[in-house]
């Protein structure tokens, strides 16, 4: 059970990287496209280089909370970044939300709050490892698929100059890329704690594809 709630507190922490998107978004208005020759800009932009440092510590934290949570607790407590991102944007960036925007934060709360009183320490013991295995490597190979179908969809959209499409294709692709990517990152992380070395093999490839599937997301 300690692990279990350090590890809602690392996966709450780590949204400080949706801080860090906030201030990269705010650093690049005054910042011209980034290129190699105007990268040394960017490395002496203050407000950006906090922001990506925020980014990148915030997944780090994100990535170690992975090897503490099953990704069906880990997921859900990411998605109140948004929250994060919602309070900041209005704190700091003075942006306003709508009574809509704020139900959905409060129900972000709502729902991150009960995980966290419904919260049961995982039983390895009783665990089919090489069906969870199985599973996850189902999972991963139907989001290639998937992706694949999306990148169709969107080249097509993009052709027929359908914006609102384009959007939606690209959107669910990083849903998808991203949710793949935490599932293989979640299993792995934790089969590489409990398992043997045949286990340990299957479970750094699942971190690997993990890391690929979450860098590979297009937006």
């Amino acid at each position: 059970m300690a692990d279990a709630v350090v590890g809602v507190g690392l996966a709450v922490l780590s949204q400080v990287s949706q801080v860090g998107k906030a201030l990269q978004k705010e650093g690049v208005k005054e910042l011209p496209e980034l290129d190699c020759t105007s990268l040394k800009l960017y490395l002496h932009s203050r407000r950006w280089m906090l922001g990506i440092t925020l980014d990148i510590a915030g997944a780090l934290v994100g990535l170690a909370s992975l090897a503490l949570l099953p990704i069906s607790i880990a997921q859900p407590i990411f998605c109140n970044g948004l929250v994060v991102l919602a309070l900041f944007s209005t704190c700091y960036l003075k942006e306003k939300l709508g009574l809509f925007d704020w139900s959905a934060v409060a129900l972000c709360i709502l729902g991150t709050s009960l995980l966290a009183f419904t919260l049961e320490a995982t039983d390895w013991a009783g665990v089919d490892v090489i069906w969870l295995e199985r599973k996850v490597g189902i999972v991963l190979v139907c989001a290639v698929a998937l992706i694949a179908l999306l990148e169709l969809g969107a080249e097509r959209a993009k052709q027929q100059h359908a914006t609102a499409m384009t959007e939606l294709f690209t959107g669910t692709q990083a849903g998808v890329c991203i949710g793949a990517g935490n599932s293989g990152l979640g299993c792995g992380l934790q089969l590489l704690r409990i398992g043997d070395a045949g286990t340990r093999t299957i479970a750094l490839a699942f971190v690997l594809l993990g890391l690929l599937f979450t860098s590979a997301h297009p937006v």
